[in-house]
């Protein structure tokens, strides 16, 4: 029975689902599953008995020529539809201009602010991307050379810490779903990155302290501190950006869906817990590790009155956890100086 719906049950679905997660939360707890799957099964039996099987046994005995073509204008004029839909669909809605300006933060990797932030595909690279060695790997002699190493969630702190701490020359090797640990493993573009951090330039002995930052995971905590106390030992003063605040969902959608129904601390709702637990979990191994650790989770949600937008009403967050320049900003500037020293 399932399989004879089973073409109407995977054509509705998903509007079904998309729908209610997008006005509700897009986390479904069990009774929100079980009601999903229902309403989508009543959905499949009506479109499956007074829509598709009607429209075989009228067409059944049509020739497949003329199926062919009236196929192909119902899917030009689909397509156009869509089209029409998505260029004209701001001008169908008139959105306060605050819930406009958060909302168009889901396009930040689009912003010049976005490659500023990063030095995107120089000194922080993806699959596809070359690492500019030439630029990126640039010692000062006139200055203490400090390597930030890391994923994405240490190339965004790059400008920002360029800005506040103009007396360093930092030495970025930042590569997408890279974390900063010994015996690193993931694409080649990663772990070659991650050999030549932990190898050449750290054995270069032009480097006077190292900044880390990842998307950490309880799984490799053993691996963070294994990495921390070799450091340390080389000597080499060691900072560590801990975990941020991550949300299920995009950030952005989240926040402004939540402004529009006047509820916007309901965005806090869709956060991952998990992200806090691992904070509060790495604090005191960093620290015994001999390392600085900067709790860049608590400095956004300092006693859990998490921020979500800066003073110019822009959000802090423009993804599911990667900080905007005013959010990297707010972590950076609580990072004591010096940096050669802990």
């Amino acid at each position: 029975w399932i399989g004879k719906i089973s073409y109407s049950l995977y054509l509705w679905h998903w509007p079904i689902i998309t729908f209610y997660r997008l006005q509700t939360d897009m986390t479904l707890d069990a009774v929100e599953t079980v009601m999903l799957v229902a309403a989508s099964i009543v959905a499949a039996v009506l479109s499956y008995h007074f829509v598709e099987r009607p429209f075989l046994d009228t067409f059944r005995a049509v020739p497949s020529r003329r199926i062919a073509i009236a196929g192909s204008i119902s899917l030009a004029a689909v397509v156009a539809g869509g089209f029409g839909f998505v260029a004209n669909a701001a001008s169908w809605r008139n959105l306060p201009a605050d819930v406009r300006t958060v909302a168009a933060y889901s396009d930040y990797r689009q912003f010049a602010q976005y490659r500023y932030q990063f030095s995107k595909l120089k000194c922080f690279i993806g699959a596809g991307d070359t690492y500019d060695y030439r630029s990126c790997l640039s010692f000062s002699d006139k200055k203490p050379n400090i390597l930030l190493v890391g994923d994405s969630h240490a190339a965004q702190y790059w400008r920002a810490l360029t800005l506040r701490f103009p007396q360093y020359q930092f030495i970025q090797m930042t590569a997408s779903g890279c974390r900063p640990i010994i015996g690193s493993k993931g694409a080649g573009y990663c772990t070659a990155l991650m050999r030549l951090a932990f190898g050449k330039v750290l054995d270069s002995g032009r480097l006077s302290a190292v900044v880390m930052g990842g998307q950490w995971e309880t799984g490799e905590l053993d691996q963070v501190m294994q990495t921390v106390r070799m450091l340390r030992q080389k000597p080499l003063p060691v900072t560590l950006i801990g975990p941020g605040v991550e949300y299920d969902g995009e950030f952005p959608q989240l926040l402004a869906r939540a402004m529009l129904v006047g509820t916007p601390q309901h965005v806090l709702l869709s956060q991952k817990d998990e992200r806090h637990d691992l904070n509060t979990l790495m604090k005191p191994l960093v620290a015994r590790a001999g390392a600085s650790y900067i709790p860049a989770y608590d400095l956004v949600c300092p006693r859990q009155s998490c921020k979500t937008l800066d003073q110019d009403g822009r959000p802090i967050i423009f993804d599911y956890g990667h900080l905007t320049f005013t959010g990297s900003d707010l972590v950076v500037s609580h990072i004591p100086d010096p940096l050669i020293a802990n």
